[in-house]
């Protein structure tokens, strides 16, 4: 958990963050020189920041409680391929990851 309370001239910002990060990967060898991963991951970021302007002879309009809380869920799979003595690697992969508020 990250707090943060700071002074930009006439901008007062009092944060607090969180984060987590979970993965989970199933890596298996088809042969000696191929080898596929595969699993699942998890991203979570908590933000709630509050914003005050002291002086506010510019006429900003940020002012305020921002309130962010993003969870991010991604399936994944990658091949990779060593060839030639290990002097070449190929690396194909896919990944499929959903966000709570952007799909």
């Amino acid at each position: 958990m990250l707090y943060q309370n700071a002074f930009f001239g006439s901008l007062f910002c009092k944060a607090k963050q969180s984060n987590a990060f979970i993965n989970l990967q199933y890596e298996f060898n088809i042969t000696e020189n191929n080898t596929l991963k595969s699993g699942i991951s998890f991203k979570h970021l908590r933000l709630n920041e509050n914003i005050v302007f002291t002086d506010n002879f510019i006429n900003r309009n940020y002012a305020g409680n921002y309130n962010r809380n993003e969870n991010i869920v991604g399936l994944f799979a990658e091949n990779l391929l060593s060839l030639f003595l290990n002097k070449l690697t190929w690396i194909a992969g896919v990944r499929l990851c959903n966000h709570n508020e952007f799909g």
